[in-house]
């Protein structure tokens, strides 16, 4: 609106609550209740996608829980609207020296200034996912010097969660701390890290934005699928796999018959 006195002003609304790598830290959640979390905000990220907006800056001070447990996804400062018709989009890329972008979280994309699409988010939310559930980011060792940074994140491929975790570099007492806020032992967490959750996040952390999901929503499905025990379309449908997730998902019935 515009005040009596000419001067325009702007009015939004006020979230209460914490960035969402804090809230789930100080309320200790488990792996589980963080995924549910994690996928509020791929579904937000959709949300912003069909309406044609990509976020490019998804990053835990940009997603705040609310005191009631709600997931917000804030700051579209950098957000880029995409053209409805690809083909006519006159939009230039991203250039790299006005630097739109967080470096620890940018995509190999942003880094390069090639086209900016939906995939950056995915990337994005797929380095906030392995920040949630193994308490670092993917390139933890390259973490203090940010040219270092951007040469592997460019140049190499991400590693699995549960990887990054072991080669971190962290102490045993700094590795029981992440643990110990996710409910758990070290040993237990890089087990229900491995496998499933590997695979979405390294699916998401593809260097080459076609080999990532191909839609936010393909994202929050695999979150959804590994909630609930069934098979993720990250990994290779292969029928011993497949066995393995149907008698997880019915362990009671499938002993019993067995």
């Amino acid at each position: 609106g515009i005040s009596t006195d000419g001067r325009p002003w702007l009015a939004m609304e006020y979230v209460s609550g914490q960035r969402i790598d804090q809230w789930c830290d100080a309320h200790q959640l488990d792996v589980h209740a963080r995924v549910r979390l994690l996928r509020e905000v791929v579904v937000a990220a959709y949300s912003a996608h069909r309406a044609l907006i990509v976020h490019r800056d998804i990053k835990p001070a940009n997603v705040m829980v609310t005191t009631e447990g709600q997931v917000k996804l804030l700051d579209f400062g950098i957000a880029k609207l995409l053209s409805p018709d690809p083909q006519n989009d006159t939009n230039v890329p991203t250039q790299t020296h006005l630097l739109p972008l967080t470096p620890q979280y940018a995509s190999p994309e942003q880094l390069l200034g090639a086209a900016v699409t939906t995939a950056v988010d995915v990337y994005q939310v797929g380095v906030l996912m392995v920040e949630l559930l193994a308490g670092i980011r993917p390139f933890h060792a390259h973490a203090d010097n940010l040219v270092d940074l951007a040469h592997a994140v460019v140049n190499e491929d991400a590693p699995a969660p549960s990887q990054a975790l072991k080669r971190c570099g962290l102490s045993r007492i700094e590795i029981a701390e992440i643990a110990r806020r996710r409910r758990t032992s070290p040993n237990r967490l890089l087990r229900q890290l491995r496998g499933d959750l590997d695979a979405i996040a390294q699916h998401a952390l593809a260097r080459v934005p076609i080999q990532r999901y191909s839609s936010a929503m393909e994202f929050a499905e695999d979150l959804d699928a590994w909630l609930t025990k069934r098979p993720v379309r990250a990994r290779a449908p292969s029928f011993g796999y497949r066995l393995r997730r149907f008698l997880s998902r019915n362990w009671l019935a499938s002993s019993a018959a067995a």
